[in-house]
């Protein structure tokens, strides 16, 4: 009885030829028809239009000049299964974003709905 190798290497590329398989898809952010019921129902997490502004206070009885605009009018349904990311750069209001939609700050505007309810 002879002993074949379990896996050989091509030292190019470091793979074993014979159980290649293709590389797996980048992940667009997306679920493809397939992965999504054709009815889903409601979404898990519903979130319309929230907007998170402060106020720019000014002078000795902190009057109000203007609004800094941390989150403006962002809106995505969520649906069980699904996985969302929240991408940008440093200061675009991801995490202002996030802590709004957990409730640990009050929006300015918008609603947030988790199974229907509004939170």
């Amino acid at each position: 009885m002879t002993a074949t190798p379990l896996t050989r290497r091509d030292p190019e590329r470091g793979t074993n030829p014979a159980r290649e398989e293709a590389p797996p898809e980048p992940a667009s952010g997306r679920v493809s028809e397939g992965e999504r019921p054709e009815n889903p129902g409601e979404p898990l997490l519903a979130v319309r239009d929230l907007k998170k502004y402060y106020p720019i206070r000014r002078g000795i009885f902190g009057r109000v000049e203007g609004w800094i605009r941390a989150v403006d009018g962002i809106s995505f349904d969520l649906y069980e299964g699904e996985t969302l990311g929240l991408v940008g750069e440093s200061g675009c209001g991801k995490t202002t974003a996030g802590r709004t939609i957990l409730r640990l700050q009050e929006p300015t505007a918008g609603r947030i709905l988790y199974r229907g309810r509004d939170l």
